[in-house]
């Protein structure tokens, strides 16, 4: 990636050298290299990556948890081409509107970088240790679209939390609005936390019904989103 930064800088100052006055000419060429030496446009890049891929990707988590009857009657292709569809419209959507979704730049900031790196870290770990029992199969949700016949998970990582899935993805996500360190993705990730909670009680609800009694006794015995350490 640093390849392209001195032709943004002197991009940059380009710009600055048509747009600002003289006399402020050398302070605002001094101050665009270390913005772009710290970052600022790869933060712009990942900031935009979220900003049009995570509302439309927590969506039919909502949609297809909370009318499962429909879509298991509908069939699992035409599911999932709606689906996707339906990601790939609302992602263009945001991406048109993205510079006042990102709101305002809060600017690189190390502390926040490193909190959310290990923040990232610490989802990627869950995730593989997940990803140990489920297919990806399983994790894009066919049998339960499809109504499979399936055993309830209760082994390995399961043991110790009942929705590693959501955890690792908030934690994933708020370690990346972290480093990004932009307005509009912490306030999307905040708006985040409620709607992933509504989303784990559709589903909790539908395991109630699939695997009744068994279901709630792993309830009372396993937390919901805390990982149990034994």
């Amino acid at each position: 990636m640093t390849g392209y930064r001195p032709c943004l800088i002197t991009v940059a100052m380009a710009v600055t050298a048509l747009c600002v006055p003289v006399d402020a000419q050398r302070e605002t060429a001094a101050d665009v290299r270390p913005q772009a030496e710290a970052g600022d446009a790869e933060r712009h890049v990942l900031a935009t990556i979220l900003a049009i891929s995570v509302p439309p990707a927590v969506l039919p988590w909502f949609v297809v948890h909370g009318f499962i009857a429909f879509w298991r009657r509908l069939g699992a292709t035409a599911t999932y081409v709606i689906m996707v569809s339906g990601y790939v419209a609302i992602a263009a959507g945001l991406f048109t509107i993205r510079i006042p979704i990102l709101g305002a730049d809060l600017g690189t900031n190390w502390w926040t970088v490193g909190v959310g790196s290990i923040l990232y870290c610490y989802s990627a770990w869950v995730g593989v240790r997940m990803r140990k029992y489920l297919s990806l199969r399983t994790l894009a949700g066919v049998p339960e679209v499809a109504n499979e016949h399936q055993q309830l998970l209760t082994e390995g990582f399961y043991e110790n939390i009942r929705h590693p899935r959501y955890l690792s993805a908030l934690v994933g996500i708020t370690g990346l609005a972290l480093i990004v360190n932009y307005l509009g993705i912490y306030l999307m990730t905040a708006l985040l936390y409620p709607v992933m909670y509504a989303v784990i009680l559709l589903e909790e609800y539908e395991l109630v019904t699939r695997f009744g009694e068994q279901y709630r006794k792993y309830q009372r015995q396993v937390p919901r989103m805390v990982p149990r350490h034994r």
